[in-house]
């Protein structure tokens, strides 16, 4: 079976989409308090509000976690199909992993709060961009074939850049 055929599958049913409706804004909230977090660790952006925009966000992720595994739970066992246990096993390791983000994220928030002030920044905005950067992943050294594969992925001038990294 495909994975096109799984999405087909989750697409037929509404208890799916329900679901992964759910498990989406999870990931959702979990990038937004990613934003906001990098951008007072890394960026020096002021922390207004952490309360709302990270720790109630993470107690909406944690609701939306309960509420997703009892909608599994309780289809499992109203069902009582065994043709429902892949995508219910599916579903509860994607909850439990969009969970875990928004911990992580809270976390790291809270490394900010360990930080000395006046700290230098760009030190850690240098190392990123290096480490994140699309020639860092792919690897040195970028032989012609890999260059061919992306070239049509850049403008002529992006491509000179990247390949200066």
């Amino acid at each position: 079976m495909g994975f096109g055929s799984i999405l087909d599958v989750f697409k037929a049913d509404n208890w799916s989409n329900e679901l992964v409706g759910m498990i989406v804004a999870m990931l959702e909230k979990s990038h937004g308090m990613f934003d906001f977090t990098v951008g007072v660790l890394i960026n020096g952006d002021p922390n207004e509000d952490p309360q709302g925009k990270v720790y109630a966000q993470d107690q909406k992720i944690n609701q939306l976690e309960r509420k997703i595994r009892r909608r599994v739970v309780s289809r499992l066992s109203v069902s009582g199909s065994r043709a429902d246990v892949p995508s219910a096993l599916i579903f509860m390791n994607a909850v439990k992993d969009g969970e875990r983000l928004g911990d992580y994220v809270k976390n790291l928030h809270e490394v900010g709060d360990m930080m000395p002030e006046g700290v230098d920044r760009n030190i850690y905005q240098e190392k990123l961009a290096r480490r994140f950067s699309s020639v860092w992943l792919i690897g040195p050294p970028m032989g012609e074939e890999l260059k061919a594969l992306v070239c049509h992925l850049f403008t002529q001038e992006e491509a000179r850049v990247a390949l200066g990294l």
